[in-house]
């Protein structure tokens, strides 16, 4: 049944005849929605994925049961432009974590990444056990770093294109070295990789796998030298800090440093166990 509303007309203070108002029904109101949405879609198409996107999180969110994402709450908001947007709440996904157990670091098992330099005698000729260094892109920086409080998980891996890289501990105390395979393209390799990234400092690279990444234990009088392209994180230990001398070049950090974030990318974190060593390929 279609009901009214009388009201007074807004002319001579309500004195002219009252005039029926209808009422908006269900129907009307979807009439009034779908030509919402039209006239979005012909002003701007991306208001289509933005109403697709908010319908399939809202139905989604109330299929799940409360229990399941109370610990877990976050609020879900993206922008559908023009100033307008939609703020949807949904699950809060957290990343998947990987266990590596270090490796004590030996020359033979660290040679896909770099060197592992030992002490020689005094005298001894240059030989191919010595770093094998390429400085010649700039001016080499050599110093001591000292680092601070580094956690034993991590989801970011770093790599020079341009150097080579020398690590080693004051002391010789313990420390450990996340590494993963160089993945750069070099110059007639651009169709042999599908997936291909271009850094800031212009060269293309490949996106390090995370079943490629290992960590290795560093102990005693020695040091690493990484080649160039080789994805590393560290140095990490569990003193509160520690000493480090680096070799590098003058504007390595500046100008050659691409990072690749796995949770970001990923949605994976890597954490080590420094108690845990595998001594098997030592």
């Amino acid at each position: 049944m279609l009901r009214t509303e009388y009201r007074p007309h807004p002319i001579n203070n309500g004195t002219s005849p009252r005039i029926p108002k209808r009422q908006k029904g269900p129907l009307f109101s979807l009439f009034f929605h779908v030509k919402h949405i039209l006239l979005k879609l012909t002003r701007k198409p991306r208001y289509f994925w933005c109403f697709l996107t908010e319908s399939r999180l809202e139905e989604n969110f109330r299929k799940t049961p409360k229990s399941s994402y109370a610990n877990s709450y976050l609020h879900f908001h993206f922008s559908c432009g023009d100033g307008e947007s939609s703020s949807v709440p949904t699950m809060a996904k957290s990343p998947v974590e990987v266990k590596l157990i270090p490796i004590e670091a030996t020359p033979e098992n660290f040679a896909e990444y770099g060197q592992v330099i030992e002490a020689s005698r005094d005298g001894a000729g240059f030989g191919p056990n010595d770093a094998q260094l390429d400085l010649s892109r700039g001016i080499p920086r050599f110093y001591i770093m000292r680092i601070r409080d580094t956690p034993f998980d991590f989801s970011v891996l770093t790599h020079h294109a341009s150097v080579t890289q020398c690590l080693g501990s004051i002391g010789g105390h313990v420390w450990y070295l996340g590494v993963a395979k160089p993945t750069l393209i070099e110059d007639g390799d651009d169709g042999k990789m599908v997936d291909k990234l271009k850094s800031r400092s212009g060269h293309l690279y490949a996106p390090p796998a995370v079943e490629e990444i290992r960590v290795f234990r560093v102990s005693g009088p020695k040091f690493i030298k990484l080649n160039h392209g080789t994805w590393h994180v560290g140095p990490l230990f569990s003193d509160s800090y520690m000493d480090f001398y680096n070799l590098e070049l003058s504007n390595t950090n500046a100008v050659d440093r691409t990072t690749y974030d796995f949770i970001k990318n990923k949605g994976v974190t890597i954490r080590v166990d420094p108690n845990d060593v595998d001594t098997s390929s030592s």
